[in-house]
């Protein structure tokens, strides 16, 4: 494998706690946005073992505080071997934040040649107390975070 993704709850757990301060809110709405990247391998060196690499990163949020906001990214890059065969890597993540309701429900997958190499799907919800992160897969974990956890939008609008 040329590069592994593997979500985990520590991954998943920063994001949730980019911030734990709350401060005075101000009215805003994030701006649907796509982005495109075409990546590829700048000089190497021989001991990468990579002939060439090259890809693609998508990035796109839609939706609003009403609606809330849906946040995809994928990641596809394939690999030349010096030696061997082609490497193809595909990284997906989708997201959803309702802000209404105060959830953050996601699922990240990481794919090597068309098969599944790992899979992590949860969702977050803000109580009155606690924000509780509800893991289902790859096991189930459910882990207590400050109630004054940003979600994604949250902390962007600050």
């Amino acid at each position: 494998m040329f590069c592994t993704f593997k979500p985990n709850l520590v991954c998943l757990t920063a994001l949730l706690m980019l911030s734990v301060s709350v401060g005075p809110s101000v009215a805003k709405s994030l701006t649907a946005y796509r982005a495109i990247y075409d990546l590829s391998l700048g000089k190497g060196s021989s001991q990468s073992g990579f002939a060439s690499l090259s890809g693609r990163l998508v990035y796109e949020i839609n939706g609003s505080d009403c609606e809330g906001y849906a946040v995809t990214q994928r990641t596809v890059m394939r690999g030349e071997m010096q030696e061997g065969p082609a490497l193809f890597e595909d990284l997906q993540s989708v997201s959803f934040e309702d802000v209404v309701e105060g959830s953050f429900q996601y699922i990240s997958r990481s794919m090597v040649d068309d098969k599944i190499e790992s899979e992590v799907r949860g969702i977050a919800l803000h109580g009155s107390k606690v924000t509780t992160l509800s893991r289902s897969e790859p096991s189930v974990l459910e882990k207590e975070l400050p109630k004054d956890v940003l979600f994604p939008s949250q902390f962007l609008k600050r």
